[in-house]
């Protein structure tokens, strides 16, 4: 009988242990991924903070400075599906409103100066809207 009861005790330690733990790394995991946020978590996520500035237009431009077409594309896609009914015109400039969308903070800097663009919002992962 004490023999089940010690087994019991264990087990019990160990659940408590490890709810614990889980409870107490929950906001490290959290604050990690707002802080680091180099990889969404879910697709187009990077995108969905700047779904409030795009809501209001039919057509938006997406401005990149990736050269490789798959991450192009799939890129475009992502930020489509995310700020959906928005259309993203590829490449094009001549909105009065346009995402960035480049590979470093350096590049979509010389991006928006090339385009003599005024920044509307930066996202947490480096979008930028950028507005004529």
């Amino acid at each position: 009988m004490t023999e089940l009861r010690v087994k019991n005790l264990i087990q019990l330690a160990c659940a408590a242990a490890i709810t614990a733990n889980i409870l107490y790394s929950f906001p490290f995991i959290i604050n990690s991924l707002r802080t680091h946020p180099g990889t969404a978590p879910v697709p187009g996520l990077e995108y969905a903070d700047l779904k409030p500035y795009t809501r209001s237009r039919a057509r938006v431009g997406y401005i990149k400075d990736w050269t490789v077409r798959h991450e192009t594309v799939h890129r475009l896609l992502t930020a489509q599906f995310q700020l959906a009914p928005t259309v993203l015109d590829a490449d094009e400039s001549s909105h009065e409103l346009s995402l960035i969308d480049a590979s470093t903070p350096r590049a979509a800097d010389t991006l928006l100066s090339e385009l003599s663009g005024k920044t509307v919002f930066v996202s947490p992962y480096k979008k930028i809207l950028m507005r004529r």
